[in-house]
């Protein structure tokens, strides 16, 4: 298997994150200054949550007792607490 040299940019040491923004090459700044484009629909982007197993529990039955999934009923959720402005 070739060995593909990746570069990365290097991680800010505490106390000097300002510095480490300002040292960003050019294109780094115009693309974090660029506008994110409208939301595609019918793209899927994966969400990972950490819960403790007794609220994890606790969806899975609510869930299981409306016949809907977890994923059905947490999407609700958020689309009800950020709608689309």
């Amino acid at each position: 298997m070739p060995n593909k040299k990746l570069s990365f940019a290097s991680k800010p040491r505490p106390g000097n994150a300002d510095e480490w923004v300002s040292s960003q090459t050019p294109a780094t700044k115009e693309i974090s200054q660029t506008p994110l484009p409208p939301a595609k629909t019918g793209i899927i982007k994966r969400l990972t949550l950490d819960l403790n197993e007794d609220l994890h529990r606790r969806i899975k039955l609510a869930c299981t007792i409306r016949g809907s999934t977890m994923v059905e009923e947490i999407t609700k959720l958020l689309e009800k607490e950020f709608p689309a402005s």
